[in-house]
């Protein structure tokens, strides 16, 4: 039998390369699970030149809060570099036809929104759905990609409908990613869970975690308001710290602005109890079992639903422009009654996987 070592790799197609903590985690837990299953995998080291073009620092005529935004993303992005990199032993590259997809035994698409195609900086595309020219001869198959907040109702570009048609296997993360491809390619796929869901995390110490009890929050693109005195003040009466990480909240006893992947989870895995609106936030308080409070955002909630109905999280849930009260703190921080991932998803997610690489 031909070895792992001697076999062309599997290449995992994603959104690696930014300072984002879900994006990084989703790529890493698939590369491991690939892994596991048998089979040699690395991350196709690519960015499409759009979404490369949008990331970089450039300020033109800039405002004093551009210039913070700006330096805190350069913070925020620090501690990645090295994680990154370590990620993918290719090249990194933005043209697609550098990329030397012959050498892959099969390129796997996912997780992420990577299929967001009504996002002209990344979504669009056509790498991601099989539809660049250089691809003609690799197999592809996806695991967990989500349009993200593209309507499944919305036109479909041809590249889209086309390209979908090209995969030999297909399982999205959520309703809305299942409703577009079935409509591409008149086949409904399954739903698996997010990657970081398919194994554990590896352990890593953040030397700078709180050493008394605390809460964490954690989000974007959500202001909290009046949600922060809120919670600041639940948080008092109980003796507990509250952590922001790279997260405005006024009330926050420390603002984490610059930490590792590896080092986030180990906030998430000692923290009492956390509020996020983030996807991977949601899926890293329910994998670690910690009283939570979800606030849902509109732009995230056909990505987020899944998770919410699955595990039954409805009751903790405050939609974006929703107040909460301490009431509705004091009873969903103080317990984690019912959370928990569901074992069945999990391992129907993982049998998906190793049948489509076979």
């Amino acid at each position: 039998m031909e070895s792992s070592a001697s076999r062309r790799p599997v290449g995992i197609l994603t959104f690696h390369n930014g300072p984002n903590f879900g994006g990084f985690l989703q790529a890493w837990h698939l590369r491991e699970a690939i892994r596991k299953a048998g089979h040699p995998a690395t991350v196709v080291n690519y960015q499409g030149l759009a979404h490369y073009s949008a990331h970089q620092f450039r300020l033109r005529k800039p405002s004093a809060s551009q210039i913070k935004g700006e330096v805190l993303n350069l913070l925020k992005s620090r501690p990645f570099r090295k994680p990154v990199a370590e990620l993918s032993e290719l090249p990194f590259t933005v043209q697609p036809d550098q990329v030397p997809w012959s050498q892959f035994q099969t390129v796997v698409v996912g997780s992420d929104m990577v299929w967001d195609f009504q996002n002209r900086y990344f979504g669009s595309d056509p790498a991601f759905y099989a539809s660049h020219p250089s691809q003609a001869e690799t197999r592809f198959v996806a695991y967990a990609p989500s349009c993200g907040p593209s309507p499944a109702t919305a036109e479909l570009p041809d590249h889209v409908r086309n390209g979908l048609k090209r995969f030999d296997q297909m399982a999205v993360r959520d309703e809305n990613t299942a409703d577009m491809a079935e409509k591409a390619t008149g086949t409904r796929p399954p739903i698996v869970v997010d990657p970081t869901w398919l194994q554990n995390d590896p352990v890593v110490s953040y030397g700078k975690r709180p050493k008394r009890p605390y809460a964490l929050v954690y989000g974007q693109g959500m202001k909290l308001g009046n949600r922060s005195r809120i919670l600041g003040d639940y948080c008092r009466k109980r003796g507990l710290e509250l952590v922001a990480v790279t997260f405005p909240c006024s009330s926050a006893d420390r603002r984490i602005h610059s930490i590792g992947p590896f080092e986030w989870i180990d906030l998430f895995r000692h923290a009492e109890c956390v509020v996020t609106s983030t996807f991977h936030g949601l899926l890293y308080a329910i994998k670690f079992r910690k009283p939570l409070v979800f606030m849902e955002r509109i732009a995230s909630r056909l990505k987020s639903q899944i998770a919410v109905d699955r595990c039954n999280l409805q009751g903790r849930t405050c939609p974006e422009g929703d107040d909460f009260s301490e009431a509705f703190l004091n009873e969903h921080l103080s317990n984690n009654e019912g959370i928990t991932i569901p074992d069945s998803w999990v391992q129907a997610s993982r049998g998906y996987l190793e049948q489509a690489l076979q």
